[in-house]
């Protein structure tokens, strides 16, 4: 199994205050950094962070893993510093929640952090991909995005297509990889771990964590790695990335709040906010107002997006439901 170029020793796994003294000076003098961290319900509240790791860019990467349950603040803080660092990129994929997770629970507000998810969605005209294209992707269908199909039908997106010009679509990382044809080494350990509990809270840490963890960083390092080389990496991701990481600042979200589309409001990207937000009646997060629609009450461009299909999935069964059996069958035997 190809796992890419990283070192997985056991001496990356940072348990002991000497460990983390030897690894924070190697990380302190990097340029860029990936970052991520594992954890239950990471982010969330009740949840908890415990492990965090880092990858350096260049080839071959080391990797090390800092146990957040072993580990005293005191020991922690040096690490912290760099998290806080402006000096230091710090290079993650899809950090909402990690930036709520060491936030809330570890005190650490993430700074100067590029989010290689939006990387990717920006990448998009940079590779000259059209607007119908992008439009379509919001009805494309795979493994982890099964029920976006029922729930946003390509006949429904084309089809009013001013509910949707504004809205993106996420790659989760995988995706990502894939369309770039980013080497990055296997997934199986995402696909086989179970996100429990026990997994990240037992010590010593098992094996399956830290290749986990270990596939998980250094995919983000090698996305990375090809988006700074094929000049994705724009000056305006800092500032992007700075507000999509930004969405749970307020207040950590509760388990189940949100929605389960990848779905982006543009606006996030594009838009300078104003002081002044609303909350979506549905997801609850908090949008600047240009962000969200009115449609008996405040709703986020992606719910309202998602509201408005649901709407037309109910008109057309209700339409089907209405229609005598007879032509329904002779609709039928044509089809």
């Amino acid at each position: 199994m190809h796992m890419g170029m990283y070192n997985s020793e056991p001496d990356s796994i940072c348990d002991t205050a000497a460990s983390v003294a030897a690894a924070v000076p190697i990380l302190r003098a990097q340029p860029a950094l990936a970052l991520t961290c594992q954890g239950y319900n990471l982010g969330y509240k009740d949840g908890s962070p415990c492990i965090l790791s880092f990858a350096t860019i260049e080839r071959p990467s080391q990797v090390f893993h800092f146990d957040l349950i072993t580990l005293d603040r005191a020991t922690l803080q040096p690490l912290f510093d760099i998290i806080r660092s402006p000096s230091v990129i710090k290079a993650v994929f899809d950090g909402r929640l990690i930036a709520s997770a060491l936030l809330h629970d570890c005190g650490v507000e993430l700074v100067n952090a590029l989010d290689m998810q939006l990387a990717d969605v920006t990448s998009r005209n940079l590779r000259g991909e059209r607007a119908e294209r992008q439009l379509s992707r919001l009805s494309d269908v795979d493994d982890s995005t099964i029920l976006l199909r029922s729930i946003i039908p390509r006949s429904v997106v084309h089809a009013h297509p001013e509910w949707y010009q504004t809205l993106v679509r996420l790659n989760e990382a995988e995706e990502c990889t894939k369309e770039h044809g980013t080497r990055a080494g296997s997934s199986v350990w995402r696909r086989l771990i179970e996100h429990t509990s026990e997994v990240w809270a037992a010590r010593p840490l098992s094996s399956w964590a830290c290749k986990y963890s270990t596939d998980r960083v250094y995919l983000i390092s090698a996305v990375y790695a090809d988006f700074d080389a094929k000049g994705y990496i724009t000056p305006a991701l800092a500032v992007q990335s700075a507000r999509y990481l930004s969405l749970h600042r307020a207040y950590m979200p509760e388990i189940g709040s949100g929605h389960p589309f990848p779905i982006l409001p543009l606006g996030i990207i594009t838009a300078v906010p104003p002081a002044r937000t609303r909350l979506c009646n549905t997801c609850g997060r908090a949008f600047v107002e240009g962000d969200t629609r009115e449609d008996d009450g405040v709703y986020c461009l992606v719910c309202f997006g998602v509201k408005k299909a649901q709407e037309e999935n109910d008109e057309m069964s209700r339409r089907i439901a209405a229609m005598p059996a007879s032509q329904y069958d002779s609709d039928s035997e044509e089809g």
